[in-house]
């Protein structure tokens, strides 16, 4: 007899569901009965709530680096404020948090899909890198790279646009 706690009772029923999970990039928007995903996320880290939210808001404007981090894999980028702008190796960007003091650190953090690889520069702020490795098992290609600020890089794309891209590993873009 099947188990009448399973998935099955649950989709039937509406009751909530609780997931927790201690593995980053793991987490899994489950609940609300009848196949609905999650209304409510809440991360903890150290038993203290980070962020509550939807997951679409957990997700796209995460409240700390622990939850950027948690909630999948995420690109790095170390920098410095200068003259007002956050400078990151030969990427120059706008400062929007006040009172940011010169010479203070900055951090960028960026989603391996955000980011493209051109072979050739297009006028867009952009950094050389060299490809490392190449993972086309699965169903994004993944490309690991090193930037020239010495920084790892991770790009995500799909397969079709990586064999548009006409990149191998140890290219230089």
């Amino acid at each position: 007899m099947p188990c009448p706690y399973g998935k099955r009772a649950h989709e039937r029923q509406l009751h909530e569901t609780y997931s927790i999970t201690h593995g980053r990039g793991r987490v899994r928007f489950v609940g609300g009965g009848r196949g609905r995903t999650a209304r409510r996320v809440v991360v903890m880290n150290q038993a203290r709530i980070e962020q509550t939210g939807t997951p679409e808001e957990v997700f796209h404007h995460p409240a700390s680096e622990f939850v950027m981090d948690f909630m999948g894999s995420v690109n790095l980028f170390n920098g410095r404020i200068e003259s007002g702008k956050a400078v990151f190796g030969p990427l120059v960007m706008d400062h929007a948090a006040s009172g940011a003091v010169e010479g203070q650190t900055a951090r960028m953090f960026v989603r391996p899909y955000d980011l493209d690889i051109q072979r050739l520069s297009t006028g867009k702020p952009s950094l050389r890198a060299r490809v490392l490795r190449i993972q086309a098992a699965g169903p994004q290609v993944k490309v690991e790279l090193q930037a020239e600020t010495g920084e790892a890089v991770v790009v995500e794309m799909p397969h079709a646009q990586f064999r548009e891209s006409g990149i191998n590993e140890d290219y230089s873009i």
